[in-house]
């Protein structure tokens, strides 16, 4: 699966979300093309962005997204948010392993 790109995007963060670090987990909503599985100009929210690789944002369920403009209302609010963004998710190589361990379960 190549790139997908969104435009017109914001970043969007619900608080009842907390993960382990304290911090809701960030999602991307805007305006997609080239997804397998949307049509292109569908308004999406991806899942919760993982780590990037350079300006390449990779969610938890795999899907790698460019960033195109963003949302006029969202930059006025927010300047600078593709900076902002860029230092606020963390970046991994390529080759780089990233591994998800679930938490022991009582008795297991």
């Amino acid at each position: 699966m190549g790139n997908v790109r969104i435009e017109n995007w914001a970043v969007v963060a619900n608080r009842a979300e907390i993960d382990r670090t304290g911090q809701p987990p960030i999602r991307i909503r805007g305006i997609v093309t080239g997804h397998p599985h949307c049509v292109d100009g569908t308004e999406i929210t991806t899942s919760p962005i993982t780590h990037r690789q350079e300006e390449c944002y990779i969610t938890s369920n795999g899907t790698h997204y460019e960033l195109g403009r963003v949302a006029p209302e969202y930059d006025a609010r927010f300047p600078n948010a593709k900076e902002g963004l860029l230092r606020c998710i963390p970046e991994r190589n390529r080759d780089e392993t990233i591994v998800m361990v679930r938490p022991r379960q009582p008795g297991s």
